[in-house]
């Protein structure tokens, strides 16, 4: 429980603060997670005491976390005097029953709901978690009271004035049956905000075709956000909606992600101990006979499988390798928390493209970088933005959302990443990055990485342009792109400009392979082990040429090909090796 309250106060505090002291508010945040309550309180206690409504919000929560549960309230109820909806919210928490006990406070779910009421009505600070929040708690007291009428009330003003677009539209759609519109939408709009639930619903609907073109993709996009929050329900499904796709397009892909999800589904860790398991309709786990998936594809004789005595052999041997994470999808090191605000980062992942093979593998070396940047580098949230399978107005208008903060000022640091395909100019003088709409054959499909570079020198700020990406004209597999007669060919180099630094995956004529064991390109996997290992601190020389020698190496012991990632910046740039990343 106490894990929870302080998730929840981080949540409330971080994002909502107005405190002129952001870097201080944040060192402080460090100390107390680190146990050094006393030194956070030293610090903290001066600005409080001068009326700072954040650091008195601030300073409730470090009692909260030291035990002294009374001198929290006192604190908290100085900054909700001053209109701070986190603290009104928290006061209303440690009164709520459903959080637990909590020394010298009664809980008494008339206290919360006063408390929780002054957050929702706070309009001095509508924009605050803190709203949010209390505005959800008080609909599960309602309801808990059996005030059924008066809790959807409160959730329809949650939609209406955007007080709650997570939690709240889902909690009315439930009101309304499955096949009324209304629950569809409202469905939608707490999926699109990140709600593990309502994601699920929202990808049954696709599966279904209800409302919405069926489309079992999109229903594999939502489910898959419902899993990766650890939705149980929705590995099963994603294994269901993978296996009709692949008894409709026999593309391998499909196959092993069917494979996958019914494994993981069946071997996840939360739920072992369970047998007979299955989910109805709603995503509930229910009693119902197993179903042996792994007897059913083992018959078919798919992916090698009639090389083992039987089914659960082949299963131990094949699917569960399938089903395993990449070691560097995992323990991902833990930085200082948004340190660096005037860093933005652009990761552009394109892995299924309309008119070319897909790329393997770069959705997954998008998703994980972009991970890595929030966690070990500590790059806010909203500095970094996430785009997979990208045409080309979609990844020109993110450069412009670049661009933007570059000409604002609000950038002191750019990091562009790139997994996909790349091709040549036809006179071999520049090189592209191939949108999903693109096709290798026409230049003018792609993005020119000259103007890229145009984008970021601007300011003469420091930027690193990362691409997982060869330029030769050959695929990941190492098959040709735009080559009819077979032959790798060498474009031009692209050199940066201004202050840019670019880690590309391969020399011009070579080929950026994939490693197929850790589900990465091989480039991306190696520059990923090296941020894990540095914990997010290392000196760019060491770390390039660290990934370079293990590129080559691992690339000609298991994909027997060269394969070595160079390093490209413009003259004016001394020096570069003592740069950290």
């Amino acid at each position: 429980m106490k894990k929870i309250c302080t998730v929840l106060f981080l949540c409330l505090s971080i994002f909502t603060s107005y405190a002129q002291n952001d870097e201080l508010y944040d060192q402080i945040i460090d100390m107390v997670e680190k146990g050094s309550i006393n030194e956070a309180i030293k610090q903290t206690l001066p600005i409080a005491k001068s009326g700072d409504r954040a650091f008195q919000n601030l300073l409730g929560y470090i009692y909260e976390e030291k035990g002294e549960f009374i001198t929290a309230v006192e604190w908290y109820k100085k900054s909700a005097a001053q209109k701070k909806a986190g603290a009104q919210f928290n006061i209303g928490r440690l009164y709520d029953k459903r959080y637990g006990k909590h020394s010298g406070i009664t809980a008494n779910d008339d206290t919360a709901k006063k408390w929780y009421w002054q957050a929702v009505n706070n309009t001095d600070d509508a924009k605050a978690n803190g709203r949010k929040y209390a505005l959800f708690n008080l609909f599960l007291i309602l309801r808990e009271e059996g005030k059924i009428e008066e809790g959807k009330k409160l959730l329809h003003r949650a939609v209406d004035e955007e007080i709650d677009l997570e939690k709240s539209p889902c909690a009315l759609a439930e009101y309304y049956d499955h096949k009324d519109i209304m629950a569809f939408r409202l469905y939608r709009i707490s999926a699109e905000n990140g709600y593990a639930r309502a994601q699920f619903a929202l990808a049954e609907y696709f599966e279904e075709g209800l409302f919405v073109d069926k489309d079992l993709k999109e229903a594999t996009k939502w489910y898959q956000r419902a899993a990766d929050q650890g939705n149980w329900s929705a590995q099963d499904r994603l294994g269901e909606c993978y296996e009709r796709l692949y008894r409709k397009t026999l593309d391998e892909r499909d196959l092993k992600n069917a494979l996958k999800y019914y494994y993981k589904a069946q071997h996840d860790r939360h739920i072992i101990h369970l047998t007979n398991i299955k989910n109805d309709e709603n995503g509930n786990l229910m009693s119902a006979e197993e179903d042996n998936y792994a007897e059913r594809f083992y018959k078919e004789g798919v992916l090698n499988a009639k090389i083992y005595k039987n089914a659960s052999e082949w299963e131990d041997n094949v699917i569960a390798k399938l089903a395993l994470d990449s070691d560097v999808d995992v323990d991902i090191p833990q930085g200082e928390r948004n340190t660096r605000k005037s860093t933005y980062v652009l990761v552009v992942a394109n892995e299924d493209y309309e008119y070319e093979e897909y790329v393997p593998y770069a959705s997954n070396d998008g998703s994980v970088f972009s991970q890595y940047c929030k966690m070990a580098l500590g790059i806010p949230e909203d500095n970094v933005h996430l785009i997979k399978n990208a045409g080309l107005n979609k990844m020109k208008w993110e450069l412009e959302w670049l661009k933007q903060n570059i000409d604002s000022k609000n950038a002191k640091e750019i990091i562009f990443y790139y997994s996909g395909h790349g091709m040549p100019s036809e006179d071999l003088q520049t090189t592209y990055l191939l949108p999903t709409d693109g096709f290798a054959k026409n230049a003018n499909s792609g993005l020119n990485l000259k103007d890229i570079y145009s984008t970021l020198s601007a300011n003469n700020i420091e930027s690193y342009v990362i691409l997982d990406a060869c330029f030769s004209g050959t695929k990941k597999k190492g098959d040709m792109l735009v080559s009819s007669r077979g032959v790798a060919i060498k474009a031009k180099e692209t050199e940066p400009l201004g202050n840019t630094i670019t880690i590309s995956a391969c020399q011009g004529d070579e080929t950026a392979s994939v490693y197929e064991d850790q589900k990465h390109g091989m480039f991306t996997y190696f520059l990923l082990k090296e941020l894990q290992k540095g914990r997010g601190q290392i000196q760019l020389g060491t770390f390039f040429d660290n990934v370079k020698s293990n590129v080559m190496k691992t690339s000609v012991s298991v994909n027997k090909k060269m394969q070595t990632p160079s390093i490209l910046f413009s003259k004016s740039i001394t020096n570069w090796k003592k740069r950290t990343l």
